[in-house]
């Protein structure tokens, strides 16, 4: 990947009838809500293929269940990369493929606090960036840092808390998602 380029994931699941959009039966049958499941997939890969016709923009893949490649090969554009699931389980699975996969390839692109600022570049007005892990374990508060990981958040915390271009607003769940928007 260049290092001009920012990733954009989907986390799905393989459309299986029953074991996909199973809160839509009834009304739906388990085909149709698997039918439905595979349309709001495609749209969401037509829209970030579209998005990186006019941007630099990778798509990826994070899917669940272990074997089922072939259907994400099938139904997304070309140009996605597919982040296979690492354990059976479909939570801890695409846990591991955002905080592993994703900020291993994001972390190529170089340090955490310039994908940020080449993130808000292209941000759309009214646009959100949205950054996961950053409260890391609470090892965020430990000073020194106990690590490179945890010194690089600790440091992109502080770039956009000293932003003037933006507002951030911290959501505590798990692991602390940083909500951004541009001021402009």
């Amino acid at each position: 990947m260049s290092e001009h380029v920012c990733a954009v994931a989907i986390m799905a699941k393989a459309s299986v009838a029953g074991t996909v959009k199973t809160r839509l039966v009834p009304p739906l049958s388990h085909e149709e809500a698997a039918e439905f499941n595979t349309s709001c997939l495609t749209d969401v890969a037509t829209n970030i293929v579209a998005a990186a016709a006019q941007a630099p923009i990778q798509g990826f893949a994070a899917y669940h269940p272990i074997g089922s490649e072939q259907f994400f090969e099938e139904v997304l554009l070309d140009g996605f990369k597919l982040l296979p699931p690492r354990e059976p389980r479909i939570g801890r699975s695409l846990f591991h493929a955002a905080r592993a996969d994703i900020l291993r390839r994001m972390h190529r692109l170089g340090e955490a606090k310039e994908a940020y600022r080449r993130a808000l570049d292209l941000l759309a007005p009214r646009g959100l960036i949205l950054i996961d892990n950053v409260l890391w374990d609470g090892d965020v508060l430990k000073q020194p840092a106990p690590d490179e990981k945890t010194a690089a958040i600790q440091e992109l915390n502080r770039v956009v808390a000293t932003d003037p271009r933006v507002t951030a607003v911290l959501v505590t769940v798990r692991d602390g998602i940083l909500v951004i928007r541009s001021q402009s």
